[in-house]
């Protein structure tokens, strides 16, 4: 059950650019769009978020030994954040 829960998260946070641009590519009003990007794609990017800081803590040994702790921040925990809670709706 653990691992097809990790999986699910694994295909979801693949998916999240995809479904992202969905309405960009299927031509949909800007009320759905808006609606399918609260509704669907910000919780996961909320989980995206929860996941890559948890990675980052357990990376940040080996980013500060390779000399890059601001690009293992930037992608694992700055780029969820920014694309969570900085773009517009």
């Amino acid at each position: 059950m653990k691992k097809l829960f990790i999986i699910s998260l694994s295909v979801f946070m693949i998916m999240l650019p995809v479904m992202g641009s969905a309405a960009d590519i299927y031509g949909a009003d800007e009320a759905d769009a808006a609606a399918a990007d609260t509704l669907l794609v910000r919780p996961f990017g909320v989980v995206s978020l929860v996941i890559g800081t948890a990675v980052f803590i357990a990376s940040l040994p080996f980013a500060v030994l390779g000399g890059n702790v601001g690009e293992t921040a930037k992608v694992l925990v700055a780029d969820p954040f920014n694309y969570t809670f900085a773009r517009p709706v």
